[in-house]
């Protein structure tokens, strides 16, 4: 299916004049429920990996003393498809109606929901995040011998609030004997956070400007100053006339590759490479949420709410709703990626 974003409630470029050349294109990749393939880019999808290569596995000290419910995959797979209650409480008053509405295996799943499990010893095998490829997402620039990105994650949390990413520039003409069955965490989170639904996406290539920190001067001062006071005819979803527009309507939301960071948490900070301290640049942002308000929802998925199934088609939940965004060394594909959470 196709997705189109709607075009600005205002043109920032007609009203900023010194933003023309400031623009820069970044790749919105809708992700929607689906059923890809390891021939497919997606997001939450299987990879299309060799049989022949070790499965990323986190060794991260995982124990949380208890404080976090755990829950079988499997059940939380089962939870989603059948629309299960997490808790005996409900179910028990629905069962009590006269109606039997689940079978054995449904029962015990949702008491495993409810208790929880133990965590299993040992490293923990990653989840598959995304899989792009170069021929569908316009601002994916692998390196000159790749044509495939996989991202894959820890279903659990490191000490930055995040779970710890793994990423592989891959050439798949040369992944001639797939991976079947790749391995599985066997528990998760209660809450699904780091369990992404399958989805395959439909990129669209759009303009952004940079982030009102990141512009100098008198053209800082410009758009600091304006507001929607000051273009009385436009409606901005949940800004009030004096409030400012410029942030809200320069970077795109939701998940995507390029473009700028929509800085929330902390203003724009310095994200330099561990190895040689060049200054990173976003590769992928993964986004709770794939808008916060109306202009931005894809002319396709207006339905009279822009809160619909489509605003968190993947599942996920980054922090208490904020994104992820992966940034990577344009001095060498080698160093190691950076990510941070806004």
């Amino acid at each position: 299916m196709v997705h189109t974003t709607p075009p600005r409630p205002v043109d920032l470029a007609e009203v900023f004049p010194e933003l023309a050349p400031l623009a820069r294109t970044v790749t919105r990749l809708h992700p929607r429920p689906g059923t890809p393939t390891v021939r497919d880019s997606s997001v939450g999808g299987p990879l299309l990996w060799p049989a022949d290569e070790p499965w990323p596995l986190c060794d991260d000290d995982h124990d949380d003393d208890g404080h976090i419910r755990l829950v079988p995959l499997a059940d939380l797979r089962l939870a989603r498809a059948r629309s299960l209650p997490k808790s005996t409480t409900v179910a028990t008053y629905r069962q009590m109606q006269g109606v039997r509405i689940y079978s054995d295996d449904e029962w015990a799943a949702i008491e495993r929901l409810e208790q929880g499990v133990g965590l299993p010893a040992g490293p923990v095998p990653m989840l598959p995040v995304a899989q792009l490829y170069a021929r569908d997402v316009p601002d994916l620039h692998p390196p000159a011998d790749a044509d495939l990105l996989q991202v894959l994650w820890c279903p659990f949390e490191n000490i930055s609030a995040m779970p710890e990413t793994e990423l592989i520039w891959r050439n798949s003409a040369e992944v001639t004997d797939p991976l079947r069955r790749p391995p599985e965490p066997l528990v998760l989170h209660a809450d699904e956070n780091y369990l992404p639904v399958p989805c395959t996406v439909d990129p669209e290539q759009v303009l952004e400007y940079p982030s009102a920190n990141e512009l100098d001067g008198e053209l800082f001062d410009q758009v600091e100053d304006w507001t929607l006071h000051q273009i009385p005819e436009v409606s901005i979803g949940r800004l009030r006339p004096n409030d400012r527009p410029y942030h809200n309507l320069a970077i795109a939301p939701g998940w995507k590759i390029g473009g700028g960071i929509r800085w929330g948490l902390d203003g724009p900070s310095p994200q330099p490479c561990r190895v040689c301290g060049t200054e990173t640049e976003p590769l992928l942002t993964l986004a709770t949420y794939e808008w916060g308000d109306e202009h931005w929802v894809p002319v396709e998925d207006r339905d009279g709410s822009p809160y619909n199934a489509a605003r968190n088609p993947v599942g996920i939940r980054i922090g208490r709703g904020h994104n992820m965004i992966i940034n990577i060394c344009p001095a060498s594909p080698d160093h190691p990626h950076v990510q941070l959470m806004q």
